[in-house]
């Protein structure tokens, strides 16, 4: 990992949505997310089953089976989590929303609860993938915090969003 210098882009700092390990995009174990199809992120081991939100912003992404939330932030970008691998299939057994689409949250905000155990055995992994969704990859530098390891939901930075 590096550290962004930032010179004349402003930072947008995410943070971890999800208590957990940081694990590299490249290695989540679907290629709509592993080769950068949803955007430029990262992905969390989750160790609990809350989600917070990484960014302030409203609501504009929900689906009926709970496993997804997407914030658009005042700078214009979406921020979209995604609990696990496999998850949509389940129909929303297992996910509890916390928030209603077009409601405004702050970051560090409580979003959904999931029962961790219950997906693990259920779906194909139990990752939580954030991205940057409606931003051209050339438009847009991740800048990486430089500790990585144990993440805190809520608190830990993850990545600064530098729009080009």
């Amino acid at each position: 990992m590096f550290k962004f210098y930032q010179e004349q882009h402003e930072a947008n700092t995410i943070v971890s949505p999800s208590n957990g390990t940081f694990v590299a995009l490249n290695e989540v174990p679907d290629p709509v997310f592993s080769e950068g199809l949803v955007g430029s992120g990262f992905a969390i081991i989750p160790s609990d089953g809350m989600i917070k939100a990484p960014v302030s912003g409203k609501i504009v992404t929900t689906s009926e089976s709970k496993h997804l939330v997407g914030i658009k932030t005042e700078d214009n970008y979406v921020v979209l989590v995604h609990v696990g691998i496999g998850t949509a299939a389940l129909a929303g057994q297992g996910f509890e929303y916390l928030i209603t689409e077009n409601q405004t949250v702050k970051k560090g905000e409580d979003l959904l609860r999931f029962d961790l155990d219950f997906i693990k055995q259920k779906a194909h992994s139990s990752l939580v993938v954030t991205t940057v969704t409606n931003i051209a990859k050339d438009k847009v530098v991740l800048g990486w915090t430089e500790d990585l390891t144990e993440l805190v939901s809520g608190e830990t930075p993850v990545v600064n969003v530098i729009i080009k």
